[in-house]
């Protein structure tokens, strides 16, 4: 039976590092060697000079299909996602008809099912209207549970219908709830009466970046960690704390986890990254919650990860219209929040692990092997015999610069235009989903009936 030999490349993932071949069959991998031999009737791909790596698991994206085409769709969205080597996708729940019912959450993956290029999965939301539905979307294959303890804008409230708890008793009923399913439990933790209290003191300030981060200080975010991580204590919630701006965060979430707590912390690139200055100069462009954080901030971020306080990196990807942005580029309160970062995921990753003391297996790592084993991603996440042959062969040294006008895959990438301060180097040369390439030349290759539904069903295990 022919197969697929990946021949002389530089392998990099958390069972294995160093020069191997790697031979794949029937979607999966069947042989990791220091030199394999083609057999008839095999392709062969010439990884000579190049990494491969597992194919990235982005754990917190927001697609949004069906509901906005103009700013995205899973098209376009795993597409771009392709093209950067991510070969599995979650999808949280907010949208036009927010997915907090079995039925919805049914209906989202019967659509989506030849939509895509890659693997996904879809998370449902809990919260404290919807807790009759918890179970029933845990039967349907819901990945995991998102929940905010804030409540939307009243111009956002229908696509987060059912999805937040502000309260202690509210959040400790929720919690129990999806607790009960033995599932992933996302929380965006930001303190709802904080927010209120924050947004009026910072109603006379000037300036769109000052503005905003006055709005959402790291107490509101911190906070509400806590508060978090004290209730799982108590309702055995399997917490995955999303996007972590902040060192303290980190380690209040580490204190929890020693005191006995189910907890995960992810952060994303653009809090690495990036800081205030550049919501300063970007200002609506570059506004995402919680806010771009102090310079000192970001580096004890940086710190966090480089001693494995930090378990998963995601993009958090978001994207808007070019005239939505500009339409509140004076107005942080009515801008949308939410940065575009599928589209820049390996550059970004290996950009970070360029820093002094990041090791570029660790930082992998936190895209592969942690989100899998956290999620339950039976099959994904490392270069081990006997799982789903997702693979990334990557240049390490070509650059990617950042160009408004270039020919971008995801709708609203072209609006990162932060990224045009950073030197990201890192191209995905292929990426295989299952065994197939889904990009390879510089175009998208595969079948947008390729990806998968991976239907919830295990609890997972600690990420570490």
């Amino acid at each position: 039976m022919s197969g697929l030999v990946i021949r002389g490349g530089d392998l990099c993932s958390s069972a294995v590092s160093g020069s191997f071949d790697l031979r794949c069959e029937h979607g999966k991998i069947v042989t990791i060697d220091r030199e394999i031999r083609p057999e008839p009737g095999d392709r062969v791909f010439d990884a000579s000079g190049l990494l491969v790596v597992p194919g990235l698991i982005d754990v917190h994206v927001h697609f949004r299909d069906p509901g906005s085409p103009e700013r995205e769709s899973f098209l376009t969205g795993t597409a771009a996602a392709a093209s950067n080597g991510v070969t599995t996708v979650l999808e949280m729940p907010t949208s036009d008809v927010p997915v907090t019912t079995a039925a919805r959450l049914e209906r989202r993956g019967r659509h989506l099912s030849g939509r895509s290029f890659i693997d996904f999965g879809l998370y449902a939301g809990a919260g404290h209207s919807s807790l009759d539905e918890v179970e029933s979307c845990a039967r349907a294959g819901a990945i995991a549970f998102k929940t905010f303890t804030h409540r939307p804008q009243p111009s956002r409230a229908a696509a987060f219908e059912g999805m937040w708890a502000v309260t202690e008793p509210q959040l400790f009923q929720t919690m129990s709830a999806v607790a009960a399913t033995g599932r992933v439990h996302a929380v965006h933790c930001e303190n709802d009466r904080l927010l209120e209290h924050f947004a009026a003191e910072s109603a006379d300030r000037s300036g769109f970046g000052e503005r905003h981060r006055e709005a959402r200080p790291p107490v509101v975010e911190d906070s509400a960690i806590a508060m978090v991580g004290g209730l799982s204590l108590t309702t055995g919630a399997r917490v995955h704390l999303v996007h972590v701006s902040t060192a303290r965060g980190v380690d209040l979430a580490d204190g929890l986890r020693r005191a006995g707590a189910d907890i995960s912390v992810e952060t994303c690139p653009h809090y690495l990254l990036f800081d205030q200055d550049t919501l300063d100069r970007y200002g609506s462009f570059a506004k995402c919650n919680p806010p771009l954080r102090a310079h000192d901030v970001r580096r004890n971020l940086l710190d966090r990860l480089r001693h494995d306080g930090i378990d998963i990196i995601a993009s958090d990807h978001c994207s808007y219209t070019t005239e939505e942005l500009g339409h509140h580029a004076e107005d942080p309160c009515g801008a949308l929040p939410g940065l575009p970062g599928i589209e820049f995921l390996m550059p970004s990753l290996l950009t970070i692990a360029r820093e002094p003391d990041q090791a570029l297996v660790d930082v992998i790592a936190r895209m592969t092997s942690r989100p899998a084993r956290r999620f339950g991603l039976e099959g994904k996440g490392d270069l081990v015999v006997g799982n789903d042959a997702d693979l990334a062969v990557v240049d390490p040294r070509a650059a990617v610069p950042f160009a408004a006008d270039a020919d971008f895959l995801a709708q609203g990438s072209r609006n990162a235009v932060y990224l045009s301060e950073v030197d990201l180097r890192g191209r995905a040369v292929a990426t295989f989903v299952r065994g197939s390439a889904v990009f390879s030349d510089g175009a998208v290759v595969g079948s947008p009936g390729h990806g998968q539904w991976i239907r919830g069903a295990g609890t997972g295990r600690s990420p570490r």
